[in-house]
């Protein structure tokens, strides 16, 4: 006897989610999809279902909405380069200078701000995790040349060279810290799941990268943030003070879609 496509889908690709969506009667296969209607044959018949989940925001247009399939209509009647390495991409460029004017203009900042651009959401926060760890390592190696220039500044005494030596295997053994909320999820890449609190995914991927402390909204932020900086060392070595911050950021969705819609009313 053979397998039906339920039967295939469970087997081979997602067994769990394959039983669950049998369960709840949503193993449906969608052939066709407009605006926000979505159809899938039963018996023969066409079934119109409205779609009001809408893919987390990626169908916010709607399911092929006119416009687009006229510019992608286009774009292969004109031949245009999909594949071009090693060369000038002008509508990435053109986009790139679209948002770095809207950011500077909303934040009245003389930056000039970078744009990555990404496939999907976890591949987002993965570009913001690197960036992120980038930015924190470039700290601590600026911070152990400070104090490698003061201590080549003069001789050191015993003690301000036991001193020093402790200070920079502090330094080196300081685990990054990513600050998250709780009930959040940012992906399914490895330091996605380590930045969403679901335990069933970031317990595979321990502290590999970083360590990420789970705060919830409904806690009192004053006190989670007073207990937060607690944790930034404060150093000293020769008569100078020098500080040294365990974070790479703070992540967090301003609407979290983890059992529910949960929009984050106040973070201060």
């Amino acid at each position: 006897m053979s397998e039906n496509l339920t039967d295939q889908y469970q087997h081979y690709v997602k067994p769990q989610l394959g039983q669950l969506l049998r369960i709840l009667r949503l193993d449906k296969n969608y052939q066709h999809a407009s605006d926000d209607t979505m159809i899938y044959q039963s018996s023969g018949k066409p079934i119109s279902v409205y779609d009001f989940l809408g893919g987390y925001g990626s169908a916010i247009l709607g399911h092929n909405p006119q416009f687009l399939l006229d510019e992608v209509d286009l774009f292969f009647k004109n031949k245009r380069v999909i594949q071009a390495q090693a060369s000038l991409r002008s509508e990435t460029a053109q986009l790139g200078h679209l948002i770095h004017d809207l950011i500077s203009s909303e934040l009245q900042s003389q930056d000039t701000f970078i744009t990555t651009l990404a496939s999907t959401g976890t591949e987002a926060t993965e570009i913001a995790l690197k960036n992120a760890m980038l930015i924190w390592q470039h700290k601590r190696d600026h911070l152990k040349k400070e104090l490698l220039a003061l201590a080549q500044s003069s001789d050191l005494d015993e003690f301000q060279a036991q001193t020093y030596h402790a200070l920079l295997s502090e330094i080196d053994s300081s685990v990054p810290v990513l600050v998250s909320l709780s009930r959040s999820y940012h992906g399914k890449t490895a330091s996605a799941v380590l930045s969403s609190s679901s335990d069933y995914y970031k317990k595979m991927y321990s502290n590999v990268l970083f360590k990420t402390v789970f705060l919830d909204v409904e806690n009192d932020w004053d006190y989670i943030l007073a207990s937060l900086r607690k944790t930034v060392k404060q150093i000293e070595f020769k008569g100078k003070e020098f500080s040294f911050s365990p974070f790479i950021g703070f992540i967090f969705e301003p609407i979290q879609g983890e059992g529910g819609i949960r929009p984050v009313q106040q973070i201060n």
